[in-house]
């Protein structure tokens, strides 16, 4: 069956949280304030969906609706964003990476965020080189960045400091990086300080089954957080398959929506998904869905949530949103399924 003619504005987040002080505490998050202001926002004008509703042409939805997704798995959502989820008849697809339950270990990206706060960027960045140096040596080899297809990474940063994130995200091997994470990170924290950074940033266990009863998707979002272009077919497959197999063993479901981790992707992860039977993928391009893309599955985009409101007056950006045609409110609320 073709998709339907409708339309949406995806809306992602990760951590949603308060400015209270934290061990484990992050440069930059969405905070519930704002939050709540940007539901009552988007109530007043589209109905809410998601991922899993959306791309299924079965399914009743309005012609168009606001998709809001979570990645990374982080308990912010229970703790602060299911309760104005629900004041506001919203609904969510939360897409989590099986590392944290599997292994009881940090995914990079936070482990990454946390030193970055805890010593400072330039603290961290001469900490990291002179670890890189004493480990590898001098010259650092850098894998290839083709993949991106010339996306400007870290418009905003200096140089030094674009240069410093994408070493740590992109370029420089995994088999490198991770030790020297790992390394700085006991050193900065604490010997044993990681089990703890895993409990209190991501959701338990029974934290997921419970949003899956109150009505919410569940997606994967791989097994470790990786670049999906930066490995070969057979590696990606595997990220990708440990992710939907964790979920599968938890909550029994067979079919999952993925969101690709950073948002990148290409034919192998597209050729992956399809051996797998997963539902559909998830980059970070930043536009509205259009039918084209929930018929093609593999490459729907999504904004950034600092793409839809504006910094200071946290108003919706009619740039974003007036690509949609207001629906019919309520037509798809966190309990269509029931």
């Amino acid at each position: 069956m073709n998709a339907p003619l409708r339309r949406a504005v995806s809306i992602n987040y990760h951590f949603l949280r308060t400015t209270a002080p934290s061990q484990f505490a992050l440069r930059a998050h969405e905070t519930p304030e704002r939050f709540d202001a940007q539901l009552a926002q988007i109530s007043k004008r589209f109905p809410f969906c998601r991922a899993d509703q959306l791309v299924d042409p079965t399914r009743e939805l309005p012609d168009s609706s606001v998709m809001l997704t979570f990645d990374d798995g982080a308990r912010d959502v229970t703790t602060w964003a299911l309760p104005l989820l629900e004041k506001h008849g919203a609904t969510a697809s939360i897409f989590v990476c099986a590392q944290p339950y599997l292994e009881g270990r940090l995914l990079e990206i936070q482990k990454i965020e946390f030193l970055m706060k805890k010593l400072g960027i330039d603290a961290f960045r001469d900490a990291f080189y002179a670890s890189y140096e004493h480990l590898f040596g001098t010259e650092i080899e850098r894998e290839s960045l083709d993949f991106a297809g010339g996306y400007g990474f870290y418009r905003y940063d200096d140089e030094a400091v674009r240069r410093f994130k994408l070493d740590l995200n992109y370029q420089i091997p995994y088999a490198q990086v991770v030790p020297i994470l790992d390394a700085l990170f006991a050193k900065t924290f604490g010997e044993g300080s990681e089990a703890e950074a895993v409990r209190e940033t991501y959701l338990s266990a029974d934290e997921l089954k419970h949003l899956i009863d109150r009505g919410f998707e569940l997606g994967v979002h791989t097994h470790r957080h990786r670049v999906l272009p930066r490995l070969d077919f057979e590696a990606q497959k595997q990220e990708i398959e440990i992710g939907a197999t964790f979920l599968r063993d938890l909550i029994g479901q067979t079919e999952f929506t993925v969101a690709y981790p950073y948002g990148f992707h290409d034919e192998n992860t597209h050729r992956a998904m399809r051996e797998l039977g997963l539902r559909a993928g998830l980059t970070m391009e930043r536009r509205a869905i259009e039918p084209s893309d929930l018929r093609d599955r593999w490459s729907i985009p999504r904004y950034d949530v600092n793409d839809c409101f504006d910094r200071e007056s946290n108003q919706m950006l009619d740039a974003v949103f007036s690509q949609i045609a207001a629906g019919e409110a309520g037509c798809c609320s966190q309990r269509a399924d029931e």
